[in-house]
Order: C-alpha cells, then sequence, then structure tokens
C-alpha cells in the first residue's frame, strides 16, 4: 500500500512522465474496436461501466428548472466520503492549453479515501458542493458515474464502491477515448441523458466550430449545415462554442435526474 501511495505522488508529480501512459491508455481504448477485446476488456464492459455527460449550456439555463449538473449534488448528499483531486491528471499530462490542470476530479464512496496519488484531498460535503459550483463556473463539463478505468489508473480493486465525477475539457480529456468503440456499443457504457435532445437552428452557418470541439466526431457537416450523428453523447459543447448560438438543447424528461441517479446507482454503491 505504501509503496502505491509512493509511486502515484511521483507520478503526479511528474506530467512529462505521465504522457506517455495517456497514450498507452488510449491505445488500449483503441483496440475496443476489435469485439473479443471489447468483451475481456473490463474498462469497456457494459456491467462495469454506466455514465453520462451533463451538459451545462445557455438554453438549458434558461429553460430547465433542474438543471443536470443537480445529479452530481445530489450524490454528494448521499455519501460521506468526498475526495477531490488537486491536479487534473489528464489536463496536466496533455499540457492543456484551455484550462488549468489545478481544476480536478470529484471522487465519491468508499473506496475514495483510498485514492491517494499525492494530490487527492478528502473534503467535506459542503467542500464538494463548492467544487462542483465553481468547476461549473469555468465552463468544463462534468461526465459522472462508474468509470471502471478509474480503478486501474488509482490501482485500486473494482469494489463497486467508487463513483468518479470527471470535468473534463473539449481537447485533453481520457473521457474522449471511449469514441473509439463503435458507435452502436457506446449507449452500452457511455449514455446520453434520458429525454435530452439537440437541435440544429437555420442560424447554422456551416463554419464547423462545434466540429472542432466534439471530442466523439459526432457531427459533420452535410449541405453547409451541422448535422449530429449516434456517436453524439449529449455533452453540450457544440451549444457553448457556436458563434452563431445556432443549436439549442432541450430536456423533455421531467423525471431525467431520478432516472440517472436510478441507472448509475445500479452500478456503484455511494453509501
Amino acid at each position: 500500500m505504501k509503496a502505491k501511495k509512493r509511486f502515484l505522488r511521483w507520478l503526479y508529480r511528474r506530467g512529462p512522465v505521465m504522457r506517455p501512459g495517456m497514450k498507452g491508455l488510449e491505445l488500449i481504448f483503441r483496440l475496443g474496436k476489435i469485439p473479443l477485446v471489447r468483451r475481456l476488456n473490463p474498462w469497456l464492459d457494459p456491467g462495469k461501466n454506466e455514465m453520462s455527460y451533463l451538459p451545462i449550456n445557455r438554453s438549458l439555463n434558461a429553460a430547465s428548472t433542474i438543471l443536470p449538473h443537480q445529479i452530481i449534488h445530489e450524490f454528494i448528499d448521499m455519501t460521506p466520503y468526498h475526495v477531490v483531486s488537486e491536479t487534473c491528471g489528464c489536463r496536466l499530462a496533455q499540457r492543456c492549453e484551455h484550462f488549468p490542470d489545478s481544476i480536478g476530479c470529484l471522487f465519491m464512496g468508499a473506496t475514495a479515501p483510498g485514492l491517494s496519488p499525492g494530490t487527492m484531498k478528502r473534503i467535506d460535503r459542503d467542500g464538494a458542493h463548492r467544487h462542483v459550483e465553481t468547476v461549473i463556473a469555468a465552463g468544463l463539463t462534468p461526465v459522472i458515474g462508474k468509470i471502471r478505468v478509474d480503478n486501474f489508473i488509482f490501482l485500486e480493486r473494482d469494489r463497486e464502491r467508487l463513483l468518479s465525477v470527471c470535468f473534463c475539457c473539449h481537447c485533453c480529456c481520457m473521457m474522449g477515448y471511449f469514441s473509439h468503440i463503435p458507435a452502436q456499443n457506446l449507449d452500452e457504457v457511455m449514455r446520453p441523458i434520458e429525454g435530452l435532445s439537440i437541435r440544429v437552428t437555420g442560424a447554422c452557418t456551416g463554419c464547423g466550430t462545434c466540429v472542432d470541439y466534439c471530442r466523439f466526431g459526432a457531427i459533420t457537416i452535410r449541405g453547409g449545415r451541422a448535422v449530429h450523428g449516434d456517436r453524439c453523447r449529449g455533452c453540450g459543447r457544440c451549444e457553448r462554442y457556436c458563434p452563431n448560438g445556432a443549436i439549442s438543447i432541450t430536456l423533455d424528461n421531467p423525471r431525467f435526474k431520478d432516472e440517472v441517479i436510478r441507472r448509475i446507482s445500479a452500478h456503484v454503491d455511494v453509501t
């Protein structure tokens, strides 16, 4: 245990050393295109993964009484275990140019206090709530759920007691590695919020900005207009960065919060 802690602490203090490791992780996800590899890899196993992006967007703020990131606050109140990483390993390793690596992930559940890469700290409920609001204000997109690869990264046995909340940028976050999974298999491990819909309006000029910000290659320009394909995970970055305000996001399911919480709770116990 002490050796593990020393190794992770050393690793997190040396960002450039982590970069080859990130490339190695991505390669394993790329191999997920092969059905046999996908079945054998726990990182891609539907029984060990259940996650969703929680979009933060102008159109949602105007139209919804309950915003998606309230799901995180609900989970915070469910558990006495809250740990935050003071350094984002993805942004540190990739030398992110858009967001600081000092904005780290939030982990909950009984496994969370054992995560010790040298930059983790235990926080109380109020601190966890504040951290979420700070990150949302910074413009990072949360993805929440049972993310099996995190157990591997932190060298922790999977006891189904680790809930991860990754605050993703469009350029560095390893959640984008799931884009290598065939589109028909993506919903098995990373599904959009139930009732979420994205609409491209007539204001679209086909400039391609949304294509550049889509981590999943889900958007193409056809006939001078953006078109979302079935790889879309509902992260909402396209709406946030569209220079023409041509994309709107709506949530037509009043029960979405309870449904997402129930779906994730079936895979991970945070109590």
